[in-house]
């Protein structure tokens, strides 16, 4: 699976797919496809990532991207008004480790290829 066939599988499980092509250069530069040498996929891989060691299937994987997200962008001002739409578009502009990291794992549990 290339990249843009894991965007449109994270659209159809209702995750932004600018969030998620916002994330395709540090997936790619990781080392684990840099050194494509194992052509074996493990579920418990940890990726050099003690946080991924939980994650072992793809229904998880695409679980902790979301609740990463929502983490991310729920957040309000003094007034009480969401700041949803601001907070995506900093998400969008610069994801942060632990969301790459977690799209990583899900992108390996899906056989994911440069």
């Amino acid at each position: 699976m290339n990249y843009d066939a894991f965007t449109l599988y994270c659209f159809n499980q209702e995750i932004n797919p600018e969030i998620i092509r916002a994330c395709r250069t540090a997936v790619m530069k990781d080392d684990v496809y840099l050194d494509k040498q194992a052509t074996q996929i493990y579920s418990a891989a940890t990726l050099g990532y003690a946080e991924l060691a939980d994650i072992t299937t793809v229904e998880q994987a695409i679980k902790e991207i979301k609740e990463c997200i929502w983490m991310s962008v729920c957040d309000y001002d003094d007034l009480g008004r969401s700041l949803e739409k601001v907070r995506t578009r900093q998400l969008i502009k610069r994801p942060h480790k632990s969301l790459t990291r977690r799209v990583l794992k899900a992108f390996y549990l899906l056989g994911g290829t440069a």
